[in-house]
């Protein structure tokens, strides 16, 4: 109050002046004279201040502190979800002040979602983002409804992505979801007719919610559903549904749904603005963050300087009246502790409000009776406690009978593609947890719709054209008179097997990449019209003898008495005289391919061209009885259309013989004994650089 520049008394000061028989002749409690302990604690992320929540009320009732005395003092609602998941574990009786935002819910999403497919069919009507309806299908409220219903949603997920691709239309939506959810999806042309659908949906859902925030959820948005309706009926008899969702949209955030609890019982949870009239003992401040305390100012109609003129509040008056909230509760407490965030997120996290710097100057400077303590709660990331959090999956019975099915040949013949690949080792090398992932429990990571070609499916329209192109001339001796008709086919082959893989349009950024892509297999044409030319001028035959080949080969391990079995599939085997050459298409290859011992090549991640390339050499000697002397396995770079062969130590071509592959078939069946032990376990990998483009990482927390 002394002070003319501190905000918590801005106001007061200001009516002083304006009404001096108010101001009492004495203030009887000075903050700073006042024994207390005052905490400002920096945390990392919203889950981080929960628990330190827990840990600071779990302390301060085991001194005897009785629960009314205690308050969580909430400034956003996103922290609300976070402490009741916990603090009930700590006391049973909670007191709740706040009203939970609608926004937030599973329902209000799912609503949002339905709302924005309608007017998705308002923009385009015969071509909708087969992600729109997928984002709705995945809503946990929706599939709880489409399997009461009797059917599974990721068949109709699945039946959208394999079968319409990235876009779709609302017959073959309703075709996919089928009658029962038709309502729902298909379009409406009256905003007020989809209200009625969707205040009936709404309640025809189970009753078992009516006692969770969902149910509540539920029965706040029926009103508001019938409050809207009204309001249509009233005053906009045609509205457009961009119109429509937006002031939807708006009147649904405004809603909140109301929280039980005893008031005079138990700790207290509540806003900044419900803790103007009430005092405790102890109380905790969460997101005490510059942007959240004070709040961004509200942007109004009215300009600054026409609010001076006739004394309206201003941006000022809003930091005002925060401090004021703040250094209140301060007056009457014991001990107060000061949350932030920590993390660089939203809400303002990482950077602690300005209350807090004010306090530091004033308390740690110029108070001895206040206790002020600031410090940071951090991760414990030491080696030990990476090691105790580590996943591992031990071996089982049933991960056994897994590796049986992979590793040897299935009983059922069926079976098209069985035994262990190049790709699985590489798997199993880089992370033993990601192989028991992807090849044990075959944990699919799910697929992610994109208007756009990603890398892989780029890579997958080159090989696919080029097994097109060449499949017809398998076998034959390759003239110049085949490459003149590759290259006047090649164009129309590519456009061809985009549409039939993909199923979307080449537009756009699409036609770009097939341009991309014809050029690459024009040059790849070119490169073996030259290859062809030098053959011809040596007098020897240049044919392809086997495009995108899938090769099966099986070996017994004299240890065990097990029979292995393995495959690999190579983009293309050519014959030039009688050398066999194994090449495998690459987009880029950055540096050469060299030899080394191979210990480390079947046991080090980081070798797998090398590896890939003996494997692929190994397969093709025993499977075709071919000797290893004949064979030359190279990558193909096609961007720079430059082969690059396995080099020895003097840089040269690493002459293939029948011992080298001995001995690597040798350390192969090594490493399947291993795997297939009882006492084998799927561990994690300790280098974190293999977890970068890992679709398991969320599994992990790496």
């Amino acid at each position: 109050m002394n002070s003319e520049f501190h905000e918590g008394g801005k106001t007061f000061r200001r009516l002083f002046k304006k009404y001096p028989h108010w101001r009492p002749a004495t203030f009887t409690q000075n903050l700073t004279q006042t024994a207390k302990e005052i905490t400002a604690v920096a945390v990392p992320g919203i889950s981080g201040q929960a628990i330190h929540v827990a840990e600071c009320i779990e302390k301060w009732l085991s001194a005897g502190i009785a629960p009314e005395s205690i308050a969580v003092i909430v400034p956003h609602e996103s922290m609300i979800i976070p402490l009741l998941r916990i603090l009930p574990q700590i006391h049973s009786t909670l007191n709740i002040s706040l009203g939970f935002p609608m926004s937030y819910t599973n329902t209000f999403s799912c609503i949002k979602h339905l709302l924005t497919l309608q007017h998705a069919y308002y923009k385009t009507p015969q071509r909708i983002s087969s992600e729109y309806v997928i984002t709705i299908l995945k809503n946990s409220l929706f599939k709880s409804y489409v399997n009461h219903k009797g059917q599974h949603i990721y068949t109709i997920i699945k039946q959208l992505r394999e079968s319409h691709g990235t876009f779709t239309s609302p017959e073959i939506i309703t075709q996919a979801v089928g009658p029962e959810l038709e309502a729902l999806l298909s379009p409406h042309a009256s905003p007020q007719l989809y209200l009625i659908r969707l205040n009936t949906w709404l309640e025809s859902l189970t009753e078992s919610t009516n006692t969770t925030l969902e149910g509540y959820t539920r029965n706040a948005l029926c009103k508001a559903l019938q409050d809207i309706q009204q309001l249509l009926n009233a005053y906009f008899k045609d509205i457009r549904w961009d119109t429509f969702q937006f002031y939807t949209e708006r009147i649904f955030n405004q809603y909140k749904i109301p929280l039980q609890g005893e008031p005079v019982k138990g700790i207290q949870i509540l806003g900044l603005l419900e803790s103007r009239c009430l005092d405790f003992s102890h109380f905790i401040i969460v997101n005490t963050n510059e942007g959240v305390i004070p709040g961004s100012p509200h942007i109004g109609f009215f300009p600054n300087d026409l609010k001076y003129a006739y004394e309206l509040p201003l941006p000022q008056d809003q930091d005002a009246i925060y401090a004021y909230y703040i250094y209140r509760l301060l007056h009457r407490c014991n001990v107060a502790v000061l949350m932030y965030d920590s993390e660089n997120a939203v809400l303002g996290g990482g950077e602690q409000s300005r209350f807090i710097t004010q306090m530091e100057a004033a308390f740690k400077t110029h108070s001895t009776a206040v206790t002020w303590r600031h410090y940071t709660l951090t991760q414990d990331v030491t080696e030990q406690a990476f090691t105790q959090r580590k996943l591992t999956r031990p071996q089982t019975p049933e991960s056994l009978n897994q590796l049986q099915a992979l590793a040897f040949q299935p009983s059922d013949s069926s079976h098209e593609v069985y035994g262990l690949s190049s790709s699985s080792f590489h798997v199993l090398k880089s992370c033993r947890l990601r192989f028991y992932y992807q090849y044990i429990i075959s944990l699919q990571a799910p697929d992610e719709l994109d208007d756009h070609l990603n890398a892989g499916e780029f890579g997958t329209l080159i090989h696919k054209a080029l097994e097109e192109l060449y499949k017809p001339l398998v076998g034959i001796p390759l003239t110049l008179q085949h490459f003149k008709q590759l290259k006047q086919h090649a164009g129309v082959l590519c456009e061809t097997t985009f549409t039939h893989i993909f199923k979307k349009p080449a537009l756009g950024k699409n036609k770009l990449m097939l341009e991309v892509a014809i050029m690459y297999v024009a040059e790849v044409i070119k490169w073996d019209e030259t290859t062809c030319q030098n053959a011809i001028k040596s007098n020897v035959e240049f044919k392809i003898t086997s495009v995108e080949c899938l090769l099966k080969i099986s070996c017994n391990d004299p240890q065990s008495a097990n029979r292995f079995h393995f495959n690999g599939r190579i983009d293309r085997i050519d014959k030039i005289g009688e050398t066999y050459r194994i090449i495998d298409y690459k987009s880029s290859v950055k540096e050469q391919v060299k030899m080394h011992p191979l210990q480390e090549l079947v046991s080090d991640p980081q070798y797998q061209k090398t590896f890939q390339l003996l494997w692929y050499a190994w397969m093709v000697s025993k499977h075709f009885k071919i000797l290893p002397e004949l064979i030359t396995p190279a990558l193909l770079d096609i961007k720079q259309m430059k082969l690059f062969p396995i080099r020895n130590a003097q840089k040269e071509p690493l002459s293939i013989h029948a011992d080298l592959l001995q001995e690597f078939e040798s350390l192969v069946l090594e490493q399947c004994r291993a795997l297939t032990t009882p006492d084998f376990e799927y561990l994690a990998t300790d280098d974190e650089s293999q977890c970068e483009f890992c679709p398991y990482t969320s599994i992990c927390q790496r």
